[in-house]
């Protein structure tokens, strides 16, 4: 079950914006009694409703809100933890998991979703464990998030950088104010008759989590 985010809508008189709320609905995918929904996305003008499911059987699936129909569906065969609809492109899908990242098509004339090529060069793609992804909507940047601490970001389906989170805080912990704070820690420690003021753990490994 689930309602749509409310529609704006613009009036005839003097160009007022108008709420209108959605309409809760139970939507059945055809031939599967009981699926497992791992996540969903509207595209943006709440026309159409873009669901997957959980493996054994991932299936994409393209839904048509107001009919309560399915128009479109895929399997993947993946297991899939992240789906998103472009904010700019109703038609374009990305999806995201351990070892995958894509774009998905909709092609609303032979009414087929096409998979598109990796983002990544297949090894790298293989080798990464996307934990999420999100889309900048004014800019129309593609973020996407891996458990080893690295953000990409995409435009167009080029990737423009690569973040290391772990380079930036490695850096900020070294000549930033972590490294004024250990310092000053430091001292204090020498104050009190610490016997090893410089000893502190290692920190942890830094880990993005969905």
């Amino acid at each position: 079950a689930y309602a749509p985010p409310p529609s704006r809508a613009s009036s005839a008189s003097g160009g007022r914006t108008e709420v209108k709320e959605g309409t809760l609905k139970v939507l059945h995918p055809p031939g599967k009694r009981h699926t497992k929904i791992v996540d969903l996305a509207f595209t943006p003008d709440a026309r159409h409703l873009v669901s997957v499911s959980a493996m054994p059987e991932t299936t994409v699936t393209y839904w048509r809100w107001e009919i309560e129909k399915v128009i479109s569906s895929h399997d993947v065969q993946l297991p899939i933890t992240r789906l998103q609809v472009n904010p700019n492109n109703g038609h374009q899908i990305s999806i995201s998991g351990p070892g995958y990242m894509r774009f998905w098509d909709y092609n609303p004339n032979d009414h087929a979703l096409h998979e598109n090529a990796s983002v990544f060069s297949l090894k790298q793609e293989k080798q990464l464990r996307i934990v999420d992804h999100c889309w900048v909507h004014e800019e129309g940047f593609l973020c996407v998030a891996s458990y080893d601490g690295h953000v990409f970001l995409f435009h167009d389906g080029e990737m423009q950088q690569d973040i290391d989170i772990r380079a930036m805080i490695a850096k900020d912990e070294s000549t930033g104010q972590k490294a004024i704070e250990r310092e000053q820690a430091q001292a204090l420690a020498k104050m009190m008759g610490s016997k090893n003021p410089t000893a502190s753990a290692e920190p942890p490994p830094v880990c993005l989590v969905s």
